[in-house]
């Protein structure tokens, strides 16, 4: 919620205008080497508290996105 609805002012035509320019923005995040550890090491943690029978093999499909 903006700072504007919380205090009870309409949105400006600045933050109306943006909207549909962050609809159509594709949000991407990096999935490198620091955080297949991480996940690693929660699916390890699961396992160890009886949540999973056992690590799955980890395996990426690396699909291109046209920008």
């Amino acid at each position: 919620m903006s700072v504007a609805a919380r205090v009870g002012q309409p949105p400006s035509n600045d933050q109306l205008q943006a909207l549909p320019r962050t609809r159509e923005r594709r949000v991407r995040y990096s999935f490198g080497p620091r955080e297949r550890a991480g996940l690693y090491t929660f699916l390890e943690m699961a396992r160890d508290v009886g949540e999973l029978g056992h690590v799955p093999e980890l395996r990426f499909v690396r699909e291109e996105v046209p920008a």
